[in-house]
This record gives structure tokens, sequence and C-alpha cells, in this order.
């Protein structure tokens, strides 16, 4: 389920370049009344839930080894940042050889959460 995850996000971010992009660059550099930037702001929790939620039913089935709350958490951030991270080599290098980054990423994570 985890590999699917991030195979489906990293092709969607592939095949949807010009609007990926475009959301990127606005939320990068969205302000608060401040001046602040909003991105630096406590994020959405939400965006996290769905991988969090992969971890627990791979722990149940017993494909993931076990992690507590905080390591579920930091495998999440782990998970979301190392995808949202792909879109941003994406920009710089338009001509990224997607499936092979996929796969690479694919492998690391499977590693970190395999029993």
């Amino acid at each position: 389920m985890l590999r699917v995850y991030i195979e489906s996000n990293l092709t969607f971010a592939n095949e949807n370049r010009q609007h990926v992009f475009a959301v990127i660059e606005m939320v990068s550099n969205k302000r608060t009344a401040d001046g602040k930037l909003r991105f630096a702001e406590e994020h959405d929790e939400t965006i996290l839930l769905p991988i969090e939620n992969i971890l627990t039913l791979g722990m149940q089935e017993g494909i993931f080894q076990e992690f507590t709350r905080p390591s579920a958490r930091v495998m999440a951030l782990t998970t979301r940042n190392a995808i949202d991270g792909f879109t941003i080599e994406l920009m710089r290098k338009p001509h990224l050889d997607v499936q092979e980054y996929t796969r690479e990423l694919v492998t690391i994570l499977d590693n970190s959460t395999k029993k």
C-alpha cells in the first residue's frame, strides 16, 4: 500500500507538472497579514493521515515493523517530505528519470518500514 501511495503521488506530479508547479509557487510565496511566510506556519495535519493509516495497517498485517506513535509520525513526515521534494527536484531537472527516482524512493522507504 505504501508503494502504491508513493507511486501514485509521484506519477500525479509528473503527469500534472504545470499545475503542481503553480501550486508550489503560490503556496511557497503566500504571506500572512504580518508578512511572514504562511508556509512556515503550522501545516495541515490531514496530509499525513493517509500515510499514518497505511503504516498502522501494515503493522497490523505484519508487513511493517512496529512503530511507536512518534516513530510513525517521523516516517509519515519523511515519506510526505520525500514526495514533496520530488516535485522540487522535477522543477529543477525537467528531464529527471521519473521511473528511476520512483524506484529508488520506494526501495528506500520500503527498507525503512519492513519487518
